[in-house]
This record gives C-alpha cells, structure tokens and sequence, in this order.
C-alpha cells in the first residue's frame, strides 16, 4: 500500500513538471527543486526497517532515483528557458 502511495505521489510530481515545463520560471524551479528534496527526504525512513547491506542498498536506490528526478527537472527548466 505505502509503496502505491509513493508511486502515486512520484507520478504526480512528474505530471505536474510536464505541465509547468513550458512555461517554468526561475522560482518554479526552485520551488519544485524542494519539494523534491523534501519528498526524497521523507522516503529515506522506509529504509529503516533494514540494516547492513540492505539498508544501504535502499538508500542508493532513493539517491539514485532523486538524482534523476532533479536532472530531469533541471532539463526541462533549461528546455523551458530556451524555448
């Protein structure tokens, strides 16, 4: 259940950047630059229950997928500057 959430929240994130990247300015960037910090943040609990290797695995895969959430945004903030 928590990880449908979480797939639900990410998707909508994602929808709301394709959105707004047509028209994002600066402070819409940095804006949504936060949130997902934030969001990425939160996630790296559902790593608790783990230890050792797993946990680190689990956190990797959070780092991972944020960084490519930010490249992303970044992308079509320099997309949206150019156009």
């Amino acid at each position: 259940m928590h990880n449908t959430l979480t797939a639900f929240v990410i998707a909508a994130v994602f929808g709301s950047f394709a959105a707004s990247a047509f028209a994002m300015d600066e402070g819409d960037y940095r804006t949504q630059k936060m949130r997902l910090k934030e969001e990425y943040s939160f996630r790296f609990v559902d790593c608790n229950p783990f230890s050792g290797k797993e946990k680190r695995e689990c956190a990797s895969k959070i780092r991972s997928e944020r960084d490519a959430a930010l490249d992303k945004l970044e992308a079509d903030y320099k997309k949206s500057r150019k156009g």
